[in-house]
């Protein structure tokens, strides 16, 4: 059975998971607020759990799996606006950064989840929309951040 389409499938979910986990270490160590110090640490914890278990299925599968990230992504464009953000300490733009971030990573795991029906078993389809629902929790919780920050303005 060739693995590689699944393989390759979760390999794009771990470039994920490397660009949160090094965004948001940049994000923590750069900003001065201890709120999003604390938020921050959570989003890199539950990406490094889903990276880890991740990593473990690929080599299940035989295949190797991705280290580093792709700076190449969408993601990384990103993570660059938030740390412009960060030098200019301006929380708004940072919180709308995040959000933006939050989304497109729901919109991939989304995605792989839609699109990749053969190529997934339902151990992994289970794995990803447990994985899905602990990122939505995270984009959930910055979306609310910056909806309170806007109330406060």
């Amino acid at each position: 059975m060739n693995n590689q389409p699944t393989i390759d499938r979760l390999n794009t979910l771990i470039d994920i998971n490397n660009n949160r986990v090094e965004g948001y270490k940049t994000a923590r160590d750069e900003t001065l607020q201890n709120d999003l110090k604390i938020i921050f640490t959570k989003f890199i914890n539950t990406s490094q759990e889903c990276k880890n278990e991740l990593v473990h299925e690929v080599e299940k599968l035989g295949g190797t799996p991705m280290h580093g990230t792709d700076t190449t992504s969408k993601l990384f464009r990103i993570w660059m606006d938030i740390k412009y953000a960060l030098t200019c300490n301006d929380r708004d733009t940072v919180l709308n950064s995040c959000e933006h971030s939050e989304h497109h990573t729901v919109d991939i795991y989304t995605g792989i989840l839609m699109e990749s029906g053969e190529f997934l078993t339902d151990g992994h389809r289970e794995l990803i929309e447990t994985q899905l629902t602990r990122i939505t929790i995270d984009y959930d919780s910055i979306k609310d951040l910056h909806s309170r920050a806007f109330e406060h303005q």
